[in-house]
């Protein structure tokens, strides 16, 4: 493999790395958008308790 093949190999894997993890994240914002925390927890958030002092 010379030094030209993998520069290109590497830029081409970062590449599709990128759109990939641009993909999840774009994914999880609609899912956050749609009420839906993805913790898998179905209590309220707001239930009044005070655990942030």
């Amino acid at each position: 493999m010379t030094v030209d093949n993998f520069n290109w190999f590497l830029h081409a894997m970062l590449f599709y790395h990128t759109q990939h993890v641009l993909e999840k994240i774009k994914k999880r914002e609609e899912k956050m958008t749609q009420g839906d925390n993805g913790d898998g927890d179905d209590s309220d958030d707001n239930d009044g308790s005070d655990d942030n002092v």
